[in-house]
């Protein structure tokens, strides 16, 4: 996708963070992920020490709104990530995030999904349930 840098981080890969939508450049159209978020998540699953598993990284406009994703997703700016991570042992991923992550702000726990949002939102912090 065109707004994916080539070079992505340690642990993660471009096409992990692109677009799921499947389209060709000149329909799906991201900016380039989030630096900042890549080099936290870095320095997270450095220290997990097992693979975390993207499900959702960056979204255009049309597939953020087909998996649901609200009107203003951190995903279209994309500087959010939905993981999943093995064992699923929330508070001490959680836990690990807080003392590892310089930028990450928003924490979003989808127990019932299996998954954990993570963003860099501007202004304070917030952590919500699914």
């Amino acid at each position: 996708m065109e707004g994916i840098k080539k070079a992505a981080g340690k642990f993660f890969s471009a096409k992990e963070l692109e677009c799921k939508c499947g389209g060709a450049p000149l329909s799906c159209s991201t900016p380039d992920f989030c630096d900042k978020l890549l080099e936290d998540l870095d320095a997270i699953r450095e220290e997990w020490g097992q693979p975390l598993y993207v499900t959702s990284a960056s979204r255009c406009k049309m597939w953020n709104k087909k998996v649901g994703g609200s009107r203003n997703s951190m995903h279209m700016k994309s500087k959010a990530v939905d993981i999943k991570m093995y064992p699923r042992d929330y508070i001490k991923f959680i836990a690990l995030v807080y003392k590892k992550a310089k930028h990450i702000k928003g924490i979003g726990l989808g127990i019932r999904n299996g998954f954990i949002h993570l963003d860099t939102r501007e202004g304070a912090s917030k952590c919500w349930g699914y």
